[in-house]
């Protein structure tokens, strides 16, 4: 269990392309299944617009961007990526999760400055998927850590 909570709460350390790969599946469908649970008219085919979330859902999606951040953490610790890269990526990232606390960049508007934010949310998500998902991470040890190959 102590692995688990390493894992998904700490942000220091290495992990494989494959431990990302899998905890971020989990954490996709654990969030699906957590919203069609808390609000199940969001996948509704009927309503259209989709509703906005309500505060639950919200504060869930809140909740799983603790552990999608540490994953990302861990892998770019794996690529041998600065630090200041994961910060850049938070900062890009963090205000889609916080904004609907304040009924900003959801849903479909792309009025003013939100359609930049979400081209910049959709670069970065890009580019993330691409360095973490399918590059290999340094072989050997690095500033970060042991090689997980190795252990």
């Amino acid at each position: 269990m102590e692995s688990i909570r390493s894992l998904l709460l700490d942000f220091s350390g290495r992990i494989r392309r494959r431990t990302w790969w899998i905890a971020n599946t989990v954490l996709f469908l654990l969030s699906m299944l957590i919203v069609y649970l808390l609000q199940p008219e969001i996948y509704s085919i009927e309503i259209d617009p989709a509703p906005p979330t309500n505060l639950a859902v919200d504060i869930s999606s809140l909740l799983i961007a603790v552990p999608l951040f540490a994953l990302t953490s861990k892998r770019l610790n794996d690529r041998n990526r600065p630090r200041w890269i994961f910060y850049f990526i938070v900062a890009i990232m963090l205000p889609f999760y916080i904004g609907p606390f304040f009924n900003v960049l959801e849903g479909d508007s792309f009025g003013g400055w939100q359609g930049p934010a979400w081209i910049v949310f959709a670069l970065a998500s890009i580019w993330i998927l691409i360095d973490n998902g399918f590059l290999p991470g340094t072989s050997g040890p690095n500033q970060y850590g042991p090689d997980p190959k190795e252990s």
